[in-house]
């Protein structure tokens, strides 16, 4: 699902996340915590597609996002 200025998601654990841009380079990082969260995006993110990598002691994960 395309996203504005937010991503929400919902976790069961705490993580650090970070999304990248296509060429691989950090464009914003943070944490959130156990249960749901609302990142807001830096106004500097353009369109385009973006992955999310949430990152903890018991591994990572990645999810693909699309900012319209």
């Amino acid at each position: 699902n395309p996203v504005h200025d937010r991503v929400n998601i919902l976790v069961e654990e705490n993580y650090d996340y970070s999304i990248i841009n296509l060429a691989g380079m950090e464009v914003q990082s943070g944490k959130i915590i156990k249960g749901n969260n609302s990142i807001e995006l830096n106004k500097s993110i353009q369109k385009g597609i973006y992955m999310i990598r949430l990152n903890n002691d018991n591994g990572q994960l990645n999810q693909q996002i699309i900012k319209e």
